[in-house]
């Protein structure tokens, strides 16, 4: 993919991944609106009930307040979920990106799978593993 001239290569696997992640903070976020819209919705009306005779204005306030604030909340706990992802990216490196076509080495057993083992003969640090 070409971006501002610059050649950029993804894998497959590292939007899935991306996707995945995207999906799982976006239901996170959803849940907490969500939660915190019925606690604070729950609290309004059970507090002081649906007062009556009001203006027209009164009652579009009255509901769009607990949105506002569970949209508030969802917002907090969103910088939240991206600051501990921050977090935990600079405690750990980042895996090294494939190159094309150059070799990669797996971890096989050759008892279970012996049709995917090949091992050349000059290879003399590989050794076997049971697993």
């Amino acid at each position: 993919m070409k971006v501002d001239s610059e050649e950029h290569k993804f894998s497959l696997e590292d939007l899935i991944a991306s996707s995945s992640v995207y999906k799982e903070r976006k239901k996170k976020i959803q849940t907490v609106f969500v939660i915190a819209l019925l606690i604070i919705g729950a609290v309004q009306y059970f507090g002081g009930g649906l007062p009556s005779g009001q203006n027209v204005y009164f009652y579009i306030g009255y509901i769009v307040t607990p949105v506002f604030f569970a949209g508030i909340i969802a917002s907090f706990s969103f910088f939240y979920f991206l600051l501990t992802i921050a977090i935990i990216a600079s405690i750990t490196p980042a895996a090294p990106r494939d190159t094309p076509n150059t070799p990669k080495l797996y971890a096989v057993s050759a008892s279970k799978f012996p049709e995917l083992v090949s091992i050349p003969p000059t290879c003399d640090f590989i050794n076997e593993t049971s697993f």
